[in-house]
């Protein structure tokens, strides 16, 4: 049954707009039926159907289909998951492939700069051998300079002596050549 609310102002029944019920028509339920299921062009009964049966064959088939794309959305869903997790653990992997080849080249590079800091360090040592060996070879000939030094001086100041000998012995033999005789030393 419906029901079409067809006045205005229920509250105030002089004021309402439209028409009182009317008590006259189909009340009489055989009637009505019998009205309702005369066809159209002159057919003389139509069956009168429920429409409960259609909605529920109606309802019937869209839960089926309901049930039926929730079963393929859910098989899309767990395919589209493992995909992903595929994918996740291929990215991973490759990943840590990467990593472990930088690893392993890095370790390389440390192993061969440690053996290039040990030769480095070796020729360091060697040089450091050498600087001390020639230190100790300038030290010898400095010392030596210095005894040829004390005797070039010594040298030079005996020189001195001996020239101002010499002179002496000159100036004596002068002396005597002149006065036959050698002068008091003054």
């Amino acid at each position: 049954m419906e029901f079409t609310r067809t006045t205005f102002n229920l509250n105030n029944t002089e004021k309402g707009i439209g028409a009182k019920p009317s008590n006259s028509g189909y009340w009489d339920i055989h009637k009505f039926i019998t009205k309702a299921a005369k066809g159209t062009g002159g057919a003389t009964s139509v069956p009168i159907q429920s429409s409960i049966g259609g909605a529920l064959k109606t309802a019937s088939d869209a839960a089926v289909s309901a049930e039926r794309q929730t079963r393929i959305y859910s098989i899309a869903s767990v395919v589209g998951a493992l995909v992903l997790i595929a994918a996740a653990v291929s990215f991973a992997q490759g990943m840590i492939s990467t990593i472990n080849s930088q690893v392993d080249l890095s370790k390389q590079y440390v192993d061969d700069a440690r053996s290039e800091s040990k030769r480095y360090f070796s020729q360091y040592e060697d040089q450091g051998i050498l600087v001390r060996r020639h230190g100790e070879l300038l030290e010898a000939i400095s010392s030596k300079v210095s005894v040829i030094a004390r005797r070039q001086g010594d040298y030079e100041t005996v020189s001195g002596q001996i020239d101002q000998l010499t002179a002496a012995i000159r100036a004596l033999q002068e002396q005597v050549k002149a006065n036959g005789t050698v002068a008091p030393r003054q």
